[in-house]
């Protein structure tokens, strides 16, 4: 492979990291399906209620703001879907989380220590698959 044909493809990778990415979560009776979207190609992750072992919950410092993020996830399969509060469905999973994962906590009670103070993790665990 030539230098030209190289830059093409750093190129190319450089711009794909770049595009701005879509990502949607969906969840109904079985469990949750994540599908992250760019320009050029689309990737769903499925887990189901039952697969579920571990749900977090964080804070990203963003400069001005702060983002929330959930993580949920299979410690078996090593299977994890993180969803922020700016993907479509974020409001949807947060309330169908402790319906379908006894013990897990609802958002009026993890939200206000994870969301302050500002500008710090403060990564909480929301649900752990009782062994």
């Amino acid at each position: 492979m030539g230098l030209p044909s190289k830059l093409r493809t750093w190129r190319s990778a450089v711009q794909e990291r770049r595009a701005p990415r879509h990502s949607s979560v969906t969840c109904d009776e079985s469990g949750v399906t994540q599908t992250a979207a760019s320009t050029k190609s689309q990737q769903q992750v499925r887990l189901a209620w039952e697969q579920i072992t571990a749900v977090y919950a964080y804070k990203r410092d963003c400069w001005t703001v702060d983002q929330i993020s959930l993580i949920l996830g299979d410690d078996d399969r090593r299977t994890w879907i993180e969803v922020t509060e700016e993907d479509e469905g974020y409001q949807s999973l947060v309330g169908e989380l402790p319906r379908h994962l006894p013990g897990c906590q609802a958002m009026a009670e993890w939200w206000p220590n994870v969301a302050f103070p500002p500008f710090e993790t403060n990564k909480t665990n929301l649900y752990s698959r009782p062994v």
